[in-house]
Formats: C-alpha cells, structure tokens, sequence
C-alpha cells in the first residue's frame, strides 16, 4: 500500500515551492542507506541526524511562508541545523558508520549556500 501523502516534484513546483524545497527532499530521499548504516552502529546519532534533516526542511517550509525578519530567522535556523548534519554525517564517516558520496557532499554544499543566501538581511 502506497503512503496516503508521497512527494511529486510536478506537483510540488506547480504549488510553487522553492527549488531548494524540492532538492533538500531529493537529498533527504538519498541520505536514508546512510541513515539505516548509522543507526545500525549508533542509533542516537541516527536520530539526532534525522532530526536535524528534517528541521532544515521544515524551517525552508517555515520561512517560505514567513516575511520579514521571520523568513530570515526561520532560514537561518535551517542554515544551522544543515551545518549540524554536514557535521554530524562526516563525523559518522570518520567513525566508519557509513559512507557519503561526492554528490551527497556536492548537495548538501549546495543546501548550506543557498541557505546563506536566503538568509541574508535584504539591504
């Protein structure tokens, strides 16, 4: 049985979602194997890794709909949490938990940058 709600990104930009919405489910989609081999080792690590990709892609969704400084704040708080899983995902490679490829590094490179922008105070 298929889930009652599963993502379409058709149908995701003719909601007029933001292209970085679409990529960070595109990562989220191709992080799970890496997400499955660390909580294999460490599942506190797997979680608290689950939490912050999720968080980033929430508060994207938060600030989408937000103006002014909420929209700011809201980006930033997704720039923090991308910049904790970076981490988080490296320090688990270092440990032999898993492997990331280059596209995934490339992406999530991708994910913080254009947080930074979006996050900016407009001048």
């Amino acid at each position: 049985m298929a889930p009652a709600w599963t993502h379409d990104e058709g149908v995701a930009a003719g909601l007029g979602m933001l292209q970085i919405q679409t990529f960070v489910i595109r990562f989220t989609k191709s992080l799970q194997p890496q997400l499955v081999a660390i909580e294999a080792r460490d599942a506190k690590l797997a979680e608290q890794l689950r939490r912050a990709l999720i968080a980033v892609g929430l508060n994207i969704g938060e600030g989408y709909g937000a103006s002014g400084g909420g929209k700011r704040r809201a980006y930033r708080i997704a720039l923090g949490e991308a910049s904790e899983l970076e981490m988080g995902l490296e320090m688990a490679a270092a440990l032999g938990y898993c492997t990331l490829a280059g596209e995934q590094r490339e992406s999530l490179q991708r994910i913080i940058a254009t947080l930074r922008k979006l996050a900016r105070p407009c001048r």
